[in-house]
């Protein structure tokens, strides 16, 4: 008797008990499907979401600048002028908008850093 056969329920047999030993052996066999991620997800700390929230806001407000610059310097008149102006003004505000967003990220970093040291208790002020 092969594995097929063993699946399909038997008509001849009285009891439908051997046919759910079927289906149970079945079960057996077969893996499940696991939707339990293999990476582990780690929440963001205080400093990952200032950055990410400082660079979506000041990225956002450096690409709407430049969105505004190249719009009232340039009069488009044909479609494909409009289409142009219209990339032109994404890509260099996308770019504008992440030279801006690794700056702030220094000094993000950089007042980290000069917070440490002034909380720290290497500073001894004597008077």
């Amino acid at each position: 008797m092969g594995l097929i056969s063993s699946l399909i329920p038997d008509a001849r047999s009285s009891t439908t008990a051997e046919s759910a030993s079927n289906c149970a052996r079945h079960r057996k066999i077969s893996m499940a499907f696991n939707e339990t991620p293999t990476q582990k997800e780690t929440p963001m700390n205080k400093t990952e979401l200032a950055k990410a929230l400082s660079g979506f806001v000041i990225g956002g407000i450096t690409a709407n600048v430049v969105k505004q610059i190249i719009r009232n310097n340039t009069d488009p008149e044909a479609v494909a002028d409009k289409a142009a102006v219209l990339i032109a003004s994404f890509v260099l505000g996308a770019i504008a908008a992440d030279a801006t967003k690794a700056w702030t990220d220094r000094q993000i970093d950089e007042l980290i850093v000069t917070w440490k040291k002034l909380t720290s208790k290497e500073i001894h002020t004597t008077v």
